[in-house]
């Protein structure tokens, strides 16, 4: 211990003594030194440093032209002075200026055209403009331009030797307009624009007759009852009697385990009259129930959040415990690529069931998504003979793999579509595609649905699923007598389900179609099955104007579907705007 310190004193003693030598040292130790001049400075300069003093500002003169009359006495006296006027100096307005033989130079000198004003043919056919429409009496009569529309517009499109003429005072249209967007990404075609499903409260589901049907065109088939004759000749019972004896033979008849309801609206100063008929099973009805043959398609993709696939298993377990012993079913897995259950339909029991749910247990979402491929070679599979196909989709409907166009896609799918089987898609969430699930459905005689949000999957699915649960009527086809089949809507008519309702839409002319007459057809099985419908439209119910609203809504559902098929042709996106100024239903086409 005493080794220790002895050494720590030694250590500082010997510290302390080189620190003092440093120090006393340091005043003997040069750090710099003085420079000697550069050799190779030639010229050397003297600097004096000198207080610059800034000019003395002259006195501006002041102009006369612009003093005040008076001088003001102070400050004050100026502010509280109300005007003042001014001396104007002198200026180049007062003076005379004049131009020598201003007359004669113009009469003389020549005037040098740079525009040739002769009509030049060629370039006119170049030369496309838009009609502005303008008030009669402004417009300049003596003048003649041609004119020929190239923008989509509500008005005719004129030919190339055609001039136009002004609209008449009564074509007027109003200004003030509902605000409705069926194809906004925040709304779909339920026309809520709020991203919430059509039908009131969360999870409930819209009614059948609130969705419209397929915008398929529909050829009458040979079998179908032929337009009636004219009643002044035959007689209103007569015509009905004929019809329901030729069709007796062929058909099964379901007028006594439905109920037919129709009404009727007519606007003022409208001359054509709108009619709603809704066909609806009876309540406590026997009315046989078909099997029906339905494939799951399911997106696991990486855009579908692994909470939001979790709830879709949920309630897919649902929808499969709904499935009859006598239906089929098959379960397709897509990604970028597709995983089937089954190379094709199997039976709905109780064994497969549960192989089904073994394989979506426990399912991870990942990878990208290709709708297309997954959903384009189900529909291209037929059902059974007389039962329904129904091809139920769950996905957010955003592809990212494989066809992206949603446009193509519909149509691809809608082309392979010839068993026309029933597609309905689902959806979650407010990330949903919803132009292609409406559409898509749309397409095919099905309809959209979306969860508000991914709670409300697990009892929303099955609840959806449940619409189609009790098929009693497929490949249903109508023919409504005099009434011109082009103002009905849906032009192809949906598969009739137990519960659900077929709702048809169209316009009549109260002078000539005072006896609406319709016949219904539909297979089950291997049965034909009809319902013949006669009403007295000036005795029906009265709708109001719900009635006209829905038909239009129901007739853009068609023209949007046409212009997703063919294209934005002019006269369907004029009359979509039409509709859109006369009936306040916005579309993305619209002006």
């Amino acid at each position: 211990m005493l080794r220790r310190r002895t050494l720590l004193l030694l250590s500082i003693a010997i510290s302390v003594l080189l620190h003092a030598t440093l120090i006393g040292l340091a005043p003997r130790v040069p750090m710099l030194r003085v420079a000697a001049p550069a050799s190779d400075i030639v010229q050397r300069f003297r600097v004096r440093v000198t207080e610059d003093i800034p000019p003395v500002a002259q006195p501006l003169e002041p102009d006369p032209t612009r003093e005040l009359t008076t001088r003001p006495g102070s400050v004050e006296e100026l502010l509280t002075r109300e005007k003042e006027e001014l001396r104007p100096s002198e200026s180049l307005i007062e003076q005379e200026v004049s131009v020598p033989n201003l007359v004669q130079r113009v009469a003389t000198e020549p005037l040098t055209r740079t525009h040739d004003l002769q009509l030049d043919e060629a370039a006119l056919k170049k030369v496309d403009a838009r009609i502005i429409e303008i008030a009669r009496e402004t417009a300049r009569q003596d003048i003649q331009i041609a004119r020929r529309h190239v923008r989509p517009s509500p008005m005719r499109i004129l030919s190339e030797e055609e001039f136009p003429v002004m609209r008449t005072e009564d074509a007027d249209l109003p200004e003030e307009l509902l605000t409705l967007d069926p194809l906004s990404p925040a709304g779909g075609f339920d026309g809520t624009g709020d991203g919430q499903p059509a039908g009131g409260a969360v999870g409930e589901l819209p009614e059948r007759e609130q969705i419209p049907g397929p915008a398929q065109s529909l050829d009458t088939p040979e079998e179908i009852l032929a337009s009636l004759p004219d009643e002044r000749l035959t007689g209103p019972q007569t015509e009905i009697a004929r019809a329901t004896e030729e069709a007796r033979e062929k058909y099964e008849f379901l007028d006594e385990l439905v109920d037919i309801e129709i009404a009727t609206y007519r606007r003022e100063g409208d001359p054509m009259g709108y009619f709603r008929l809704n066909i609806v099973p009876k309540a406590g009805g026997t009315i046989e129930v078909l099997p029906k043959d339905v494939t799951f398609v399911i997106d696991a993709s990486s855009s579908i959040a692994q909470p939001k696939l979790d709830n879709t298993v949920k309630g897919l377990r649902q929808a499969l415990n709904r499935l009859r012993p006598d239906d089929r079913f098959n379960l397709i897995v897509f990604r970028d690529t597709a995983a089937g259950l089954e190379r094709g339909f199997v039976d709905a029991t109780p064994e497969e069931k549960e192989a089904a749910l073994r394989f979506v247990q426990g399912l991870r979402s990942f990878g990208k998504t290709d709708v297309y491929s997954a959903i384009g070679p189900v529909v291209e599979r037929a059902p059974r003979e007389g039962v329904p196909g129904v091809v139920f989709l769950v996905t957010d409907g955003r592809p990212s793999a494989g066809l992206l166009d949603s446009k193509a896609i519909i149509n691809a799918v809608t082309d392979k579509n010839a068993p026309r089987n029933t597609v309905l898609a689902f959806g979650g969430g407010n990330t949903v595609n919803q132009y292609l699930l409406d559409l898509l459905a749309f397409r095919n005689k099905g309809y959209s649905y979306v969860s508000p949000s991914w709670d409300a999957i697990p009892s929303d699915l099955p609840r959806f699923f449940g619409t189609v649960n009790d098929p009693i009527l497929v490949d249903c086809r109508a023919d409504y007598g005099r009434i011109t089949e082009e103002s009905v809507f849906p032009k192809e008519l949906p598969d009739f389900f137990k519960g659900q309702g077929v709702t048809v839409y169209g316009r009549y002319d109260p002078a000539k179609n005072k006896d609406f007459a319709m016949r219904l057809t539909g297979v089950a099985r291997d049965r034909s099955k009809e319902v013949i419908f006669k009403a007295d439209l000036a005795q029906a119910e009265t709708g109001d104007e719900s009635i006209a609203r829905d038909w239009a809504l129901r007739k853009v559902y068609f023209l949007i579907g046409e212009l997703t098929r063919v294209g934005p042709q002019p006269d369907l996106v004029a009359e979509l705007d039409r509709l859109h100024r006369e009936y306040g239903i916005k579309t993305s086409y619209s002006n």
